[in-house]
């Protein structure tokens, strides 16, 4: 097994960021082009239980990713698993903890890569890499939706009158 780990800082409150991540819409917002993500199934509200299907697109080619999610704790943490799909195992922990700036997420990938030995042999040079790339994307893009946001929101309205 091969373990993926990333921790970053988003200023944001923290029930925005929690629900940032459990509405589907997100999944595709924050996935790097020129992969395009189309929602199968995504059982909403998120719960134990809940099934969540997409379609990974790459041009013409797709493949199915058919997963559930096997924990949640609200506004805290939850663990998508993989039934079937492009590898061979993978359970990712999202975990989400108040901090005085915002919010910290963190992600936790427990995989094996996918074509067996050979992805095992090509996990240090193609699959970490991509695994750093996608996730790297994927704190950028949610730190420019959410802080986005946040700085609207806490912005005061102008002062009425001449």
């Amino acid at each position: 097994m091969s373990v993926f780990q990333r921790v970053f800082e988003v200023k944001a409150p923290l029930a925005e960021v929690a629900a940032f991540h459990d509405d589907a819409r997100s999944l595709a917002a924050i996935t790097p082009p020129p992969v395009r993500v189309k929602i199968v199934r995504f059982d909403a509200p998120v719960h134990a239980g809940s099934k969540v299907i997409f379609k990974l697109m790459l041009g013409p080619f797709g493949v199915t990713w058919d997963g559930e999610i096997d924990q949640y704790a609200p506004q805290q943490f939850f663990r998508d698993i993989l039934h079937h799909g492009p590898f061979g195992k993978w359970q990712h922990t999202h975990s989400f903890t108040a901090t005085a700036g915002g919010t910290q997420v963190g992600d936790l990938v427990v995989y094996e890569p996918p074509f067996g030995l050979l992805g095992k042999l090509l996990d240090p040079i193609l699959v970490r890499p991509s695994l750093r790339y996608l996730f790297f994307y994927r704190a950028r893009q949610t730190r420019r939706l959410l802080e986005k946001k946040a700085v609207i929101k806490r912005v005061k309205p102008a002062a009425r009158g001449w």
